[in-house]
């Protein structure tokens, strides 16, 4: 029986070597492939998950989620049926796997070589391991503040909101003022709509 020897590089932003070659025997389908990246860099198994066809420029084709999704789902193949053999048949076949789709960790995996099962191994196997995934990737590069800024890293989004709840074209106008309650109904009556967010008084009586 044959085995498939891949290579799982994490796409980490600092181009650091994270990376973990994983055997997998014939037979064996991606959702098995999934369980084993995900145990191997300690992840905690609750999050979406896809692995998508990827040409020479690592470019997502056909894509394999982790949930059946059915009649809405026609073009998309669950994990548990798609055979390791049939997706990743000659070395340099390549695949894209995403886990968390919030987070969107990314790794890039390629065929690495094609061997034989050894007797009494168990499938699939992690033969290296190199790096681990720095926690808190996400909240890099961001101050005290921008951590708790819905809108950090976004300033068309954070200057399209502002204006719409009346601080006018000249951005997120004066945030920070004194009396922010007070500005607070100010926004509400100037560009909110009743019909869709309800009155000032629904406001008025919660508070």
């Amino acid at each position: 029986m044959k085995t498939y020897k891949v290579k799982v590089q994490y796409e980490a932003k600092d181009d650091s070597e994270i990376f973990r070659e994983i055997v997998v025997a014939e037979g064996q389908n991606l959702e098995q492939v999934h369980k084993s990246i995900v145990k191997s860099f300690d992840f905690d198994g609750d999050e979406m998950a896809s692995f998508y066809k990827a040409d020479e420029n690592w470019e997502k084709g056909q894509e394999f989620s982790l949930e059946d999704m059915g009649e809405d789902g026609e073009d998309i193949v669950p994990m548990k049926k798609a055979k390791v053999e049939e997706v990743l048949a000659t070395p340099g076949d390549r695949l894209v796997y995403i886990y968390d789709f919030i987070k969107m960790s990314t790794f890039l995996i390629e065929l690495e070589e094609v061997g034989k099962k050894a007797e009494g191994k168990k499938y699939p196997l992690v033969v290296n391991s190199v790096g681990e995934i720095p926690e808190d990737t996400d909240d890099e590069g961001l101050d005290e503040d921008e951590e708790d800024d819905v809108f950090a890293g976004d300033p068309d989004l954070a200057e399209s909101y502002y204006t719409k709840v009346g601080k006018g074209s000249s951005g997120k106008g004066s945030k920070g003022d004194d009396d922010e309650e007070e500005d607070f109904f100010d926004d509400f009556q100037d560009g909110f709509d009743d019909d869709d967010y309800g009155s000032k008084s629904d406001y008025d009586d919660y508070f």
